[in-house]
């Protein structure tokens, strides 16, 4: 209780400053997370809640991990990784190996309750745990209903978009017949981004009470990919999505879409699109994330260093993080992944000197 009544104060507090302050930087502490110095952890799959604690994949163990309270400890299970982390402490998790299933772990929260996995199940399809399909979970919110991808029975293996709550999986079908799909976000109200792909192009979707709708539906000619979801509805949105004006006979012309040659970042809200820009470099930027302000992080790419760099969208403006963290240390924050509503971000950071990758916690600085 005291724990959730100083991070309550906290928001409120981050909250009074980016009102008395909206336009001073934030800048962040880097806590390096692993089982050993520098034991590799995976990125994109990382999950962080409101709590602070982080879930991922280590390879010391490896295994999925829990970061909580400063400490690294086992979940229990090899070859697989937490992806997703609610407030209670559950945790979806996602295997490979021979497995290829995913699963809820629920932990032990009294001290005779022992922790537990339970398989999600597929929708059908081969391969995996005895050829009975596979699943790929993406997210889960704080109801513990997780979404992700799952093989299907067909002529052809393909993939659809599934949510999976109290022990029932639900195929969230495709926006067109014969397509493959993936859901990759899911907020508290069970609001579902993601995309799904057919006839060479990969649509950007949401859906809401069971209904799937592409984002731009006058559009259909280039790609787009629904990748995170806030409680405000607010969607982060990856695309390549660029425009050319073509002659209408007899004496008009109009603007038409064409997959381009860049993927850049726009927020999706209320029927409109809001591009967040770019580090300063006409190159690609990735977002991966949204909280309940509406910050966004990601990555986006350096053509000067050829590196890719962590950056955070934060009150309509783009900040590469790699300037705002206090304590780098030879260290570059490579890829922004997660962040919570308290502002902390999992992030995937490199040693340029040592080659060596770590997942990091980067935590504001409140002066």
């Amino acid at each position: 209780m005291k724990s959730n009544c100083m991070r309550t104060g906290l928001a409120i507090l981050m909250l009074l400053l980016s009102t008395g302050a909206a336009n001073a930087q934030q800048h962040y502490s880097m806590n390096l997370l692993g089982f050993a110095p520098f034991s590799a952890t995976s990125y994109y799959i990382n999950g962080i809640n409101n709590n602070g604690d982080v879930v991922g994949y280590d390879s010391a163990i490896d295994g999925a991990y829990l970061y909580h309270n400063g400490a690294v400890s086992s979940l229990g299970f090899s070859s697989a990784a937490g992806v997703a982390i609610n407030s209670h402490g559950f945790v979806a998790v996602r295997s490979w190996g021979t497995d290829l299933h995913s699963y809820l772990y629920t932990p032990g929260l009294l001290r005779w309750f022992v922790p537990r996995f339970t398989d999600l199940g597929t929708l059908g399809g081969s391969g995996g745990l005895n050829n009975t399909g596979q699943t790929v979970a993406q997210a889960m919110n704080e109801n513990r209903t997780i979404v992700g991808t799952s093989t299907i029975t067909a002529p052809t293996l393909t993939w659809h978009a599934f949510s999976w709550s109290a022990g029932h999986m639900t195929d969230l079908g495709t926006l067109s017949p014969g397509g493959w799909s993936n859901a990759n976000a899911i907020n508290s109200l069970g609001q579902i981004a993601g995309d799904s792909f057919a006839n060479g192009i990969d649509r950007a979707f949401r859906m809401v009470n069971g209904v799937m709708t592409d984002l731009d539906p006058a559009n259909h000619n280039y790609n787009s990919s629904a990748v995170a979801i806030n409680d405000s509805g607010q969607i982060v949105v990856t695309t390549d999505a660029a425009w050319q004006l073509v002659p209408v006979p007899p004496f008009s012309f109009k603007f038409v879409a064409y997959p381009g040659p860049i993927t850049y970042t726009q927020i999706y809200s209320n029927g409109a699109f809001t591009n967040i820009g770019n580090l300063g470099y006409n190159d690609y930027v990735l977002g991966y994330h949204i909280n309940s302000a509406g910050d966004v992080v990601g990555t986006a790419h350096n053509p000067v260093d050829g590196h890719g760099h962590g950056f955070i969208y934060h009150a309509g403006s783009i900040t590469d993080l790699n300037d705002v963290v206090i304590n780098l240390s030879g260290w570059r924050i490579s890829l922004a992944y997660r962040i919570n509503d308290y502002g902390e971000i999992v992030a995937w950071v490199h040693n340029d000197t040592t080659e060596q990758w770590q997942t990091a916690v980067l935590l504001p600085i409140f002066d």
